[in-house]
């Protein structure tokens, strides 16, 4: 499973526009059920792309909104008008590409890369973003109940946190194990899925600032030294 990127959201979203409002929130979980373990940030970044997609609706509709009173000034002459009250935006179409909305279509675009986008729209889309925190929600609580009853069939690492942190990393780095996630603070999050730190509680975020890190999480040269004499795995086969 590879780390979505911005533009991969807004596919997810390109996607979501074309369903009805009560398959989106499904539709949402769908894609985190199959993705969730090297993107344990997609709920917070699903919900910042909706966000800024509603703040780029807006921005578009007021430009818009200003265009058209400086047309109608123009026109009659200097005369006050607001287009907020005069213009039904439920109505009024914007074109959805590539992640972002615009008020006018560009007709060099390709017929399948534009979804006609309305304030309806976005409204659906929230509606299935809702949906799908719920879903969320009530799946985190079952499965961090099961998390607690698992907790003594974790790995225990009887060293201290960092040394921890800098086995791994040198596991890594010598090639006997694949790197979970580009973020240290994602890695961390899976890591003490399985392990449990003796006599330590790290949190998430503490593990996360010195994993995927270039700094020397072990403090003694000696003791690195010690660790460093593990040989790397490409070497085994010569």
């Amino acid at each position: 499973m590879s780390f979505l990127l911005q533009e991969d959201y807004s596919k997810i979203i390109e996607k979501a526009i074309s369903l009805e409002a009560d398959k989106i929130g499904y539709f949402f979980y769908s894609e985190y059920q199959r993705v969730k373990e090297s993107n344990l940030d997609f709920v917070d970044s699903l919900r910042k792309t909706i966000v800024n997609l509603e703040i780029r609706y807006n921005d578009e509709k007021e430009k818009k909104i200003v265009e058209q009173c400086e047309k109608e000034m123009r026109v009659k002459g200097f005369v006050e008008t607001d287009y907020r009250n005069i213009i039904d935006w439920e109505e009024v179409s914007f074109w959805y590409y590539s992640g972002k909305v615009f008020f006018e279509f560009n007709f060099y675009w390709k017929e399948n890369q534009y979804l006609r986008f309305t304030i309806s729209t976005l409204n659906k889309l929230k509606i299935g973003l809702d949906k799908f925190n719920e879903m969320i929600t009530d799946i985190d609580v079952n499965e961090q109940k099961t998390i607690e009853n698992n907790n003594l069939n974790k790995i225990k690492w009887k060293g201290t946190p960092a040394q921890f942190c800098y086995v791994i990393d040198l596991l890594i780095n010598k090639g006997y194990i694949e790197q979970p996630t580009p973020k240290g603070e994602r890695s961390a999050r899976i890591l003490l899925e399985h392990f449990e730190i003796e006599n330590h509680n790290p949190s998430i975020e503490s593990m996360g600032k010195i994993l995927h890190k270039d700094i020397d999480q072990i403090k003694n040269i000696d003791h690195r030294k010690l660790f460093q004499k593990i040989p790397h795995r490409n070497d085994l086969d010569k």
